[in-house]
């Protein structure tokens, strides 16, 4: 009789796998590709010497005379000063006939060009998390960095998807390595051809076209503004940062040598440029900020609005010597792009290209069947592979334990604009036993929803979860809970975390975070710093004390790292496991970026556990590419 009932779980788990397998196949064949190409006709230019390649010169040459241009230059993070100049120049009613962009100052002018008004353009910005848009490339040699995600999203957001539609024509500057050419790209989907202009060799990936490899034409013409007199610009308004630190006297490393080689050779090429094409040049100081600041958009929009403001009378005088008339302010309307932050904040941007991705976590379990809120710490790696393919995620990840656990996780973005389908399933070595769950979420910003069915430790349920985000200010709640509903158990089990951060004055903020877990089935998200509890500990709390003034601003390490946001802490932490538990002491912590993006969460901590009478020494941090 047992043996048969055995039998009979074993099929059943069998067919199970089997169904799950067919499942993650027919998505995959679901998510094959389908081919698109196009070639654009091309003009030859040569200006001074050099040779422009142009798409549909003829839509510039149409253009009513006279035609101002606008050249915004490029500079990573610093470019988004050229944000503020528009700003000023669009509040003032300057006439803005074409855009031409290089490197940051493309995607500024995509994004302007594309009809955005400047003003949203302010505010999608300094609300974009970009750690989310660039992934770390190991799975190839081209680039450090994949960019797929943030082109993407750059279309996603423009009201219009193809630059020949934008109505406000805009070019994209790059060069061309097969021959030295500069080429303008002015057609074609903003999501493909937006990585010619920002492609720096290493950093980010080349862009091929037509059998010409596209890259950042920064170092030979930073400022684009012999680009757009090529395209007809009879009066060039020209972007310019500059760096009025003393550059250091020694230069005793390779990369000191090299890039201060770089700097000379671009300053004296934009110098020529600005001074033989543009008309007036709004230069913005930016000294004090690093090409990784992305944090600090709202600052640099600023300084480069005031830098347009200074020079107001000087063009107000250009324009009326050329008898070009200021237009009537009318701002631009607002779009709806509250589904492409959704999407942004969920991972749920989809990409054509389809991608396999080494995984590698350290410092935290990224288990997909734990909560992801509060993730508990583990010196331990975690380790597999990530497919992905238009709407089509797949994770495979390993767990280095005494299980040698296996997890699989399938997800088809956008069932429904708003929702998903995943399936999880999870693998033992020493078990024949296999957890699951199968269900569908929903996603809006501020929470999300989710539903299904569900095995763990052969207990069947339905489960029910929900996430959410509460901003009142400088002031945060967030939260996490899984209701599950077991087969055969009349009463139902939850697991939730709760956080909440609070500023009680300019330089204090206190933050509080509450564990409880009376499932058996979910491990509870451990925040205990002292003697670390039983796993399925029903009760957990604590409170911490952080001191929020920044004694340094930032620590920038051979100018690709950069550590940020460095605080220091006070704290106490609870649990009930048996008895009550108290330890209580300090810490600090940080963010480690690369370029600006990708930060690992840095936290160092010394707690006394009073129960158990000893120190711990800890370090907990979240790194993952």
């Amino acid at each position: 009789m047992i043996i048969g009932v055995a039998s009979k779980m074993i099929i059943k788990k069998q067919l199970l796998i089997e169904k799950i397998v067919i499942i993650m196949m027919l998505l995959i064949i679901l998510s094959l590709p389908v081919l698109a190409n196009s070639e654009n006709s091309l003009t030859v230019i040569e200006e001074a010497g050099e040779t422009y390649l142009v798409e549909d010169i003829n839509r510039f040459n149409n253009l009513e005379r006279p035609v101002v241009a606008l050249a915004l230059s490029g500079g990573g993070a610093r470019a988004l000063f050229n944000i503020g100049v528009i700003k000023a120049l669009v509040e003032e009613g300057v006439p803005i006939d074409i855009v031409v962009g290089t490197s940051m100052g493309s995607i500024v002018g995509s994004l302007y060009g594309s009809g955005l008004a400047i003003e949203q353009i302010e505010e999608i910005v300094t609300r974009t998390p970009f750690s989310r848009l660039l992934e770390i490339n190991v799975a190839d040699s081209q680039s450090l960095l994949k960019t797929a995600k943030v082109n993407r999203f750059i279309e996603d957001i423009s009201p219009y998807k193809r630059l020949e539609e934008y109505p406000v024509p805009t070019a994209l500057l790059s060069y061309d390595l097969t021959d030295g050419s500069k080429y303008l790209t002015t057609t074609g989907r903003i999501s493909e051809e937006i990585q010619s202009s920002y492609a720096i060799p290493f950093y980010f990936p080349i862009y091929q076209k037509n059998g010409r490899f596209l890259i950042d034409p920064g170092t030979v013409e930073i400022s684009p503004a012999k680009a757009a007199s090529v395209l007809g610009g009879d009066l060039i308004i020209a972007t310019m940062s500059s760096d009025q630190k003393t550059p250091p006297q020694l230069y005793d490393t390779p990369l000191k040598s090299t890039k201060r080689f770089l700097d000379l050779i671009q300053d004296k090429n934009a110098k020529r440029i600005l001074e033989n094409y543009a008309d007036i040049v709004i230069e913005t100081d930016v000294s004090k900020y690093s090409f990784m600041d992305f944090n600090k958009a709202e600052e640099l929009i600023e300084l480069g609005y005031r830098s347009a403001r200074k020079k107001m009378p000087q063009l107000r005088r250009l324009l009326q010597e050329r008898e070009i008339l200021l237009d009537d302010y009318q701002p631009r309307p607002f779009i709806n792009v509250e589904q492409e932050f959704v999407d942004l904040k969920y991972d749920r941007i989809i990409v054509d290209s389809r991608d396999i991705i080494p995984v590698f976590h350290y410092g935290k379990d990224h288990s997909f069947f734990n909560q992801g809120l509060i993730r508990t710490i583990r010196a331990k790696a975690q380790y597999g592979l990530e497919y992905t393919k238009g709407q089509l995620h797949l994770n495979g990840l390993y767990t280095n334990n005494k299980t040698d656990d296996i997890e699989i996780k399938g997800r088809w973005c956008k069932l429904t604009n708003s929702t998903d389908f995943i399936l999880k399933s999870s693998f033992s070595s020493n078990s024949d036993l296999q957890d699951y769950e199968i269900g569908i979420k929903y996603y809006q910003y501020a929470y999300t929803i989710g539903f299904g069915r569900g095995e763990i430790a052969e207990q069947d349920y339905l489960y029910l979860d929900n996430s959410y985000e509460l901003t009142f200010g400088e002031n945060l709640i967030t939260g996490e809970t899984d209701l599950l509903f077991p087969f055969g158990i009349n009463q139902a089990k939850i697991l939730t975390s709760q956080q909440a951060s609070y500023m009680i004055s300019s330089k204090w903020r206190i933050n509080s975070t509450f564990v409880y877990n009376n499932s058996k089935l979910m491990e509870s998200p451990i925040i205990y710093r002292g003697q670390k509890p039983d796993p399925f500990v029903e009760k957990q709390s604590s409170l911490e004390l952080e001191y929020t003034y920044r004694f340094l601003d930032s620590i920038k390490i051979m100018s690709v790292f950069q550590l940020t946001d460095i605080g220091t802490y006070l704290f106490a932490d609870y649990h009930n496991q048996e008895k009550d538990h108290l330890a209580y002491g300090i810490g600090t912590r940080s963010k480690f970026n690369l370029l600006g993006f990708k930060p690992v969460d840095l936290n160092f901590y010394y707690a006394y556990d009073q129960e158990e009478e000893n120190y711990h020494l800890g370090m907990a941090f979240d790194y993952l590419f």
